[in-house]
C-alpha cells in the first residue's frame, strides 16, 4: 500500500511538472523601490533556508554584477496555451531555480511556493526540489514586473530572531500596497534577462 501511494505521488508530481514544460531563458529578479533607493537595481538570489530549501534574499549583486547561478531564475509555462511563447508575458507559470549539489556535479530544478510566515498575512517564497505545490507567477507586459494574483493583510511587527538574519523577499497578501510593518520596504520585482 505504501509503495502504491509513493508511486502515485511520483506520477502526479511528474505529470504536473510536464504541464509546465516550456522554460524561459534565464533571468535575474531585480528590485525597484519607490520608498528606499538603496534597494534599487539589487538582485535577489537563492539563499539557504533549510534542507534543500532556499528563500529569496537580497544580494549585494546589482545590475552591473554578472549573473551568477544563485541569481538566475526561470519561468516555466505550459505548452497547452495556444501560441504560448518561450518568454511569454502575462502568462501563468512556475518560478524556478536550479539547485546545484555535489559541488556542481548535479542539479535539480526547484519550484517556488508561498509559505505562511510568523505574521498572518506575509508569505515566504521558498524554493524546493520537485515541489508538488507551487505558486503561479506572472510577468507584466512592458515592465516585466512580477505579480501574483492574491491578497490579505500584513499588520504587526516581525519578531526578531536571535539567530542569523537575512533580508529576504516576502509577499504581502493584502490589498494595501505599502507594508504596515515599519521595518519593511515596498519593492517591485522585475525580470532582467541574463
Amino acid at each position: 500500500m505504501k509503495f502504491a501511494i509513493l508511486a502515485f505521488t511520483i506520477l502526479v508530481t511528474q505529470a504536473v511538472a510536464q504541464d509546465y514544460n516550456v522554460q524561459s531563458n534565464g533571468f535575474r529578479l531585480i528590485l525597484k523601490s519607490l520608498t528606499n533607493d538603496t534597494l534599487n537595481d539589487h538582485a535577489l538570489g537563492a539563499c539557504h533556508q533549510g534542507a534543500a530549501q532556499e528563500g529569496l534574499c537580497l544580494m549585494n549583486d546589482t545590475l552591473a554584477t554578472p549573473a551568477r547561478p544563485y541569481t538566475t531564475f526561470y519561468h516555466n509555462t505550459t505548452s497547452h496555451n495556444h501560441g504560448n511563447l518561450k518568454n511569454a508575458n502575462d502568462t501563468a507559470g512556475v518560478l524556478n531555480w536550479s539547485l546545484n549539489y555535489n559541488n556542481g556535479a548535479g542539479s535539480v530544478f526547484s519550484a517556488m511556493a508561498l509559505h505562511y510566515s510568523q505574521t498572518p498575512c506575509l508569505m515566504d517564497m521558498i524554493f524546493a526540489p520537485h515541489n508538488s505545490s507551487y505558486q503561479m507567477v506572472y510577468f507584466a507586459e512592458g515592465s516585466s514586473s512580477m505579480y501574483i494574483a492574491v491578497g490579505l493583510n500584513d499588520t504587526g511587527s516581525t519578531p526578531a530572531s536571535p539567530y542569523h538574519q537575512s533580508r529576504s523577499l516576502v509577499w504581502n497578501m493584502d490589498f494595501i500596497m505599502l507594508p504596515q510593518d515599519p521595518t519593511c520596504s515596498w519593492v517591485g520585482v522585475q525580470r532582467v534577462w541574463v
